[in-house]
Formats: structure tokens, C-alpha cells, sequence
């Protein structure tokens, strides 16, 4: 399998502390007994975008699910259908998102991953990941928020490999 999610688990800076050096050898700010603000609604929806909440589709209407592992030599596709795409397509749209910001994107290269989801209604839906971004459509760009985001296909998968030519 392509592994083509280089930025994908990676986190921001560890909260750990280093080893040996106990919470008490800081300095602890001073504290008033007045409450914490909560964040604005905004900002916890921000916290807590997912892909589903800007597709207009749910898992349960998805046809098919096409896979489409893309990189400049070839690419690598596969079809699932029937409860196989309905899982895959509940997996995507629960990708963790946040609103692209140019100055926390880390462009990856080496390949995509495209899925083409087909819907009961003959609709068609496309979203490119690039390994710390999504596009969706070829229009909206995202930030990926997750710890992964990895696909789970079934082993039954069939996979097609189609070489490409790219002139230089």
C-alpha cells in the first residue's frame, strides 16, 4: 500500500514536560476567582469542523467510493460499493478540517489521494488530499485537524494501476 499521508498524525509542539523536571519548577501565573470566559461558539465550531459538515451528503446515500492514489508516475485506483463505500464515506466525512490558512499549510509532494463519491441520486462528489489539506470539488481548501486520516479499505479491494507519462 502507498503510504502518501506524510503530514498526516502530526501534532503541534508536545505538552509534555522534560524528564526530571517537575510542574512546581515553574512559575505559576496568578489566578483570580473570577471564572473563565468559555470560548465563543464560533470558535468551538471551528474546533470541531469535520469534512461532513460542508459535504451536503451523508455516508448513507453514498453509491460507490473511488479511490484514486495519484503520484507523478502512476496512479492507483479502486471502486467499492454497497456497504464497503457507506463505511469508507463515513470515515471521510468524519476527517477532522479547519479553514485554510496558507501560513500553517505544509505542502507535501510526492502524490494525492482523490476520492470520487458517487451518490444514490447520480450526483458526483470529488475531495483531494494532499496530506495536510483537502479540496473539495476543486474549489474549498481546508486544512486537515486530525490525528490521521487514513482510509480503512478492505483488504478485498481491487486495485488498478494506470502508469503515467508526464513530459519534462
Amino acid at each position: 500500500m502507498l503510504a502518501l499521508f506524510p503530514a498526516c498524525g502530526k501534532g503541534g509542539p508536545s505538552t509534555e514536560s522534560a524528564p526530571g523536571v517537575t510542574s512546581s519548577s515553574f512559575a505559576q501565573p496568578e489566578t483570580s476567582s473570577a471564572p473563565e470566559e468559555a470560548g465563543s461558539p464560533e470558535e468551538d465550531a471551528k474546533k470541531e469542523l469535520r469534512l461532513g459538515d460542508l459535504l451536503p451528503f451523508t455516508a448513507e446515500e453514498v453509491l460507490a467510493f473511488e479511490i484514486q492514489r495519484r503520484n507523478i508516475s502512476e496512479i492507483r485506483s479502486a471502486v467499492l460499493e454497497g456497504e464497503a463505500a457507506v463505511q469508507l464515506a463515513g470515515e471521510l466525512l468524519n476527517f477532522a478540517v479547519e479553514e485554510f490558512d496558507r501560513k500553517r499549510y505544509d505542502p507535501v509532494t510526492g502524490g494525492d489521494i482523490n476520492y470520487v463519491i458517487t451518490l444514490s441520486n447520480g450526483s458526483v462528489f470529488e475531495v483531494r488530499d494532499d496530506g495536510s489539506s483537502v479540496l473539495i470539488n476543486g474549489g474549498e481548501k481546508y486544512l486537515l485537524a486530525g490525528e490521521s486520516c487514513e482510509l480503512s479499505v478492505p483488504e478485498s479491494a481491487v486495485w488498478h494501476t494506470e502508469k503515467q507519462d508526464f513530459p519534462y
